[in-house]
C-alpha cells in the first residue's frame, strides 16, 4: 500500500525499497494508519474502528524499525483520544469552550 508516486518518483521508490526493505514496510505500515485515520461516514464505524485500530497496533508491535514502534507506543498511549476524535469529530474540550466564553464576556 504505497503513496501514489509519479513520474521518476515511481523509480526512485522502487530502487529505496529494494535497498531498504524496511522502509518500505514502514512506508506501508504508516500509509495503513492514514488510511484508518480519514473520516468515515458509517454509523457502524465505531466498533470497526476500534478492532481496525487494534489490528493496526498489533501488526506495528514487531516492527523492525525504532520510529514505528515509537509511533505505535504514540498511538497506544493516546488510543481512547484518537477514538474519541472519530467517534466525535474535532470538537474542542467543553471547559475549554466555558472558558473562553466567560473570557469573551468580560471582555464586553
Amino acid at each position: 500500500m504505497l503513496p501514489p508516486f509519479f513520474g521518476q518518483k515511481v523509480k526512485r521508490a522502487n530502487l529505496l525499497f529494494d535497498n531498504f526493505p524496511e522502509l518500505k514496510q514502514a512506508v506501508d505500515e504508516i500509509n495503513c494508519f492514514r488510511n484508518w485515520y480519514k473520516p468515515k461516514t458509517s454509523e457502524n464505524e465505531l466498533f470497526e474502528n476500534e478492532r481496525t485500530l487494534g489490528n493496526w497496533i498489533d501488526k506495528v508491535e514487531n516492527s523492525e524499525t525504532n520510529e514505528m514502534k515509537n509511533f505505535r507506543n504514540l498511538v497506544v498511549n493516546h488510543e481512547q483520544r484518537i477514538l474519541n476524535y472519530h467517534r466525535y469529530g474535532n470538537k474542542r474540550n467543553c471547559r475549554k469552550c466555558k472558558c473562553e466564553d466567560k473570557r469573551s464576556n468580560q471582555k464586553k
